[in-house]
């Protein structure tokens, strides 16, 4: 699941879908790809340690796609497709953080 972790920084950095966003450009292709990550978590198959890991990074997705959502339309990013990804984003996000807190929560002694 680390590498899970890794692959999730990756989208801060160069070509990443926050990278580019923070740069006011919207990419679908890194939209559907940081969506396609999100899925990949299975909370079953992780350890508290990379639960919790997974929890500081997810929690926040939502905010900075809403962050950065005015300078990607200002930009030329379509409104519908843009908000249609912040929503799936959100939709996962809380999905995923549900189930991962439950996790750490099964673990604790």
């Amino acid at each position: 699941m680390n590498s899970l972790s890794a692959l999730l920084l990756q989208e801060w950095s160069g070509g990443g879908f926050f990278y580019l966003a923070r740069h006011m450009k919207f990419d679908q292709s890194a939209a559907d790809r940081i969506l396609r990550k999100l899925d990949e978590i299975n909370p079953e198959h992780c350890s508290i340690s990379e639960s919790t890991e997974l929890l500081r990074q997810v929690w926040t997705l939502p905010y900075y796609a809403l962050v950065y959502r005015d300078g990607c339309l200002r930009r030329g990013a379509n409104e519908r497709q843009y908000d249609r990804f912040r929503i799936e984003l959100g939709r996962k996000v809380t999905e995923k953080f549900e189930k991962l807190l439950d996790r750490c929560e099964v673990d604790r002694p």
